[in-house]
């Protein structure tokens, strides 16, 4: 689809990387900010955050912080509550500051 020639036109216009393709050494994912405000549709409930590997920061306009799980591969979903004190979730905090200076609850992204 992405890969398509009818896109080609519209590829290099797109931000981002699709989460549909495994990672390579030219494409490495690294933290990736995650969010449900899109142009198209604005945040009904603002939900900003950050995914790595298992590893998911978010928070919500009601957090004062934001909140580290891991992503459980099991049928159904789920996710399991992470110390923030975890080195993957004090790693993900930091490379958060580059793309959210604030939380969505408009408290500083410290």
């Amino acid at each position: 689809m992405l890969d398509g020639f009818a896109m080609a036109p519209y590829r290099s216009a797109f931000r981002g990387q699709s989460l549909l393709r495994d990672a390579d050494a030219a494409h490495p994912r690294g933290p990736l900010p995650i969010t449900n405000c899109t142009g198209l549709f604005p945040c009904p409930v603002n939900t900003w955050g950050m995914l790595e590997d298992n590893v998911k920061l978010q928070a919500q306009a009601w957090d004062n912080e934001f909140r580290c799980t891991t992503v459980e591969a099991v049928a159904g979903g789920g996710e399991t509550l992470r110390p923030a004190s975890d080195p993957a979730c004090v790693a993900l905090r930091e490379a958060s500051k580059s793309y959210f200076e604030f939380l969505p609850n408009k408290v500083a992204n410290r």
